[in-house]
C-alpha cells in the first residue's frame, strides 16, 4: 500500500516539469498569435477592413454606418483578396460577439471582418475604438486603452494603409515604424507613449467609399456585366432556334 502511494507521487512529480513547459508555451502563444492578428489586420488579411459609426445595438449584431474602407499597401502572401468596395453597403450587420460587447450607439471603430452568408459579416482579426471617423484619429482598444499596439493602428490608420511595417521592441515599450528604407519611433511607453516624427515622402490616398448601395456602380460591375452579357446571349440564341423552327414548319390546306 504504501509503495503505491510513492508510485503516484513520482508520477505527479514527474508530470510538473511538463505542465510547466507546456504554460509556458501558452504563455509564449499569446503574444505571438496578438502579433500575427496585428499583421494579418494591417497587410489585406481580412475581407474587410472598415472604419464606421455604430448606429444600432441588438441582441445578435451590432449594426454600423461605415465611412470608409481600408486597404493596405502590402497584402500577406495567400492572404483573400479584399472585397471590392461595390460589393460592401453603407450600413452593415456584425455579429454581437464578447470582443463588441462595450461599443454602443454613436461609437466609432475600426473593424477587421469576414463576410458570411447574405450580406452579414463577423469579426476576424478583431477591431479597434477610434475617437472619431474623419482622419486624422486615435486608436484605442475597445476598452479605451492605449498602447503600443493602437500606436501601430493609429499611424495605419490616419494613413489609410500605407504605413504597415511595424517593429516592436522591450515588451512592446517601443515601436518603430519602417517606411522607404527609414525607421521612425513612433511610440515609447517610458517618454509618455505615443510619438509624432517627421516622416517624409509620404503619399496621400483618398478615401475608398462603400459602393454597395449605389446602383450605377453596382451595373458596371464585371459580374453584372458578365450576366447582363450571358442573358442577351442567351435570349438571342433562343430567338433564332424558335425562328429556325418555325420557318421549317409548311401549313397544309385542306380542300
Amino acid at each position: 500500500m504504501t509503495h503505491h502511494k510513492s508510485s503516484n507521487q513520482s508520477r505527479r512529480f514527474a508530470l510538473a516539469p511538463v505542465l510547466l513547459v507546456l504554460l509556458g508555451l501558452l504563455a509564449l502563444s499569446l503574444p505571438a498569435r496578438a502579433a500575427d492578428a496585428l499583421y494579418r489586420f494591417t497587410h489585406n488579411g481580412q475581407d474587410l477592413l472598415a472604419v464606421g459609426t455604430v448606429t444600432s445595438v441588438g441582441e445578435g449584431s451590432i449594426t454600423f454606418s461605415i465611412s470608409e474602407i481600408l486597404k493596405s499597401s502590402s497584402s500577406i502572401g495567400g492572404g483573400s483578396s479584399p472585397l471590392p468596395s461595390s460589393e460592401v453597403r453603407r450600413e452593415i450587420k456584425v455579429e454581437r460577439g464578447e470582443a463588441l460587447r462595450d461599443l454602443q450607439p454613436g461609437d466609432a471603430a475600426i473593424l477587421s471582418l469576414k463576410k458570411k452568408m447574405w450580406g452579414s459579416f463577423a469579426l476576424d482579426n478583431g477591431a479597434y475604438r477610434l475617437d472619431g471617423t474623419a482622419l486624422p484619429v486615435q486608436a484605442s482598444t475597445l476598452a479605451g486603452e492605449e498602447n503600443a499596439e493602437t500606436a501601430a493602428v493609429t499611424f495605419f490608420v490616419n494613413s489609410r494603409g500605407v504605413f504597415c511595417e511595424f517593429a516592436f521592441e522591450g515588451d512592446d515599450g517601443r515601436v518603430a515604424l519602417t517606411y522607404k528604407g527609414q525607421d521612425y519611433l513612433i511610440y515609447d511607453r517610458a517618454t509618455g507613449g505615443i510619438q509624432n516624427p517627421q516622416i517624409p515622402g509620404t503619399p496621400s490616398r483618398l478615401p475608398t467609399e462603400p459602393k454597395g448601395d449605389d446602383w450605377f456602380a453596382n451595373w458596371q460591375s464585371p459580374a453584372v456585366l458578365i450576366g447582363i452579357l450571358a442573358m442577351v446571349a442567351g435570349g438571342a440564341i433562343t430567338l433564332r432556334i424558335l425562328f429556325k423552327k418555325r420557318k421549317g414548319r409548311h401549313t397544309i390546306y385542306l380542300k
